[in-house]
């Protein structure tokens, strides 16, 4: 190849258009015998270029579509309008995911690539640093041993925001996350403080020692948030953690200070529900927000299958290391922690009273639901 010829293939946008011009000019001058000597390719190549230019010009000197003009095997139309309204439904929803919830008559590679070609799918997540897996060991840990606390300000996301101001909505939402099923927790407040933390754990761990749980087992992980007591120095005997290792007769541990993941179990959660509920839904009342709340959370716990443990729920985890649970172990009704306060979340779930009496928490029994409920997560 000359160099003229070179130079014209780097300053192109396209170098096989160059090429292909300085063909057809050179054959057009010289020949097509003497053209298919100096470029080293078949006449018929240069007789290929040379009537395609004088039929097209330079537009028939670009690539022609090597797409097949008839596909058998391509999915239906109306499959394809199924795959983008189910994914409009859920944006949350991966390819994966999107096949086993509504089971999609195609593979998830087909629904990843019409997701694709709608501008559908979102924009990964960019990692600055590669995590260990740590699934294994995770998965090796018995129920309910360890179980991580977070707190998460939900002003920040568009679609709840206006919601919030209007309704009153609650503000931040505490997560309490078994490390080893992946069962959440899930309590609202409107302010984030130490006694709003110290109820919401205590209703958890209250809800857990009715179920069958050995609270000596347990140990909570929090970072050192002033909800959490972290950067407090207690000269009384009472909070966040006193109540943990002394009133409940749990275990506390703060996570080590300057982690770049400290709670990812409950991090990964709150980027779940943050795309799967709070992106997806409108509410019109407090009562419905936590009855919508309380239903994500019964879907979480019984019926999605988490993709790092092996597609199983964690319902099904929890009956593999505990045998016989208690049916209502994972089934804690999120409530707003403005103590005293009673919801009523309907006819068939039970409501649940949180209150201080005479200087300590009390939380009712309220473990009376009708049959069919307990039929349920049999």
């Amino acid at each position: 190849m000359g160099p003229h010829r070179y130079c014209a293939m780097i300053r192109t946008k396209d170098p096989k258009h160059a090429v292909r011009c300085a063909l057809v000019r050179y054959a057009t001058r010289h020949g097509i015998r003497a053209a298919a000597r100096e470029f080293g390719c078949s006449r018929n190549t240069v007789r290929t270029w040379l009537r395609r230019f004088q039929r097209q010009g330079l537009q028939g000197l670009s690539d022609r579509s090597r797409a097949p003009h008839r596909r058998p095997r391509q999915t239906p139309q109306e499959v394809e309008a199924l795959v983008i309204a189910q994914r409009l439904k859920t944006p949350g929803f991966g390819a994966a995911r999107l096949v086993r919830e509504f089971n999609l008559p195609v593979g998830k590679g087909a629904v990843a690539r019409i997701l694709r070609q709608h501008g559908l799918t979102r924009k990964p997540r960019k990692k600055h640093k590669k995590k260990r897996d740590l699934r294994a060991i995770k998965a090796s840990f018995p129920a309910f041993s360890q179980v991580q606390m977070d707190t998460k300000d939900l002003s920040d996301i568009p679609r709840y925001w206006p919601q919030l101001m209007a309704m009153h909505l609650p503000r931040y939402l505490y997560t309490l996350r078994e490390v080893s099923t992946g069962a959440v927790f899930c309590l609202f407040a409107r302010d984030n403080t130490v006694t709003n933390t110290t109820i919401a754990v205590t209703i958890v761990l209250a809800h857990l020692r009715r179920c069958g749980v050995n609270l000596a087992t347990v140990t909570i992980h929090t970072d050192h948030g002033t909800e959490f007591d972290g950067r407090a120095i207690r000269k009384s005997d009472r909070g966040f953690v006193f109540t943990i290792e002394k009133l409940m007769g749990a275990h506390h541990c703060y996570i080590p200070p300057g982690c770049d993941n400290p709670n990812p179990e409950v991090e990964s959660f709150h980027a779940t529900v943050e795309r799967e509920f709070f992106d997806c839904h409108d509410f019109d009342s407090l009562t419905d927000f936590l009855r919508k709340a309380f239903t994500y959370q019964l879907y979480y716990n019984y019926v999605r299958k988490i993709s790092s443990r092996n597609w199983q729920s964690p319902w099904q985890i929890l009956q593999q290391k505990i045998p016989s649970p208690h049916p209502l172990t994972l089934a804690l009704p999120p409530t707003l922690i403005d103590a005293p306060l009673i919801l009523t979340l309907g006819q068939h779930v039970p409501g649940l009273t949180a209150r201080f009496v005479g200087g300590a928490l009390t939380i009712p029994d309220f473990f009376s639901p009708r049959p069919s409920i307990l039929n349920a997560f049999a």
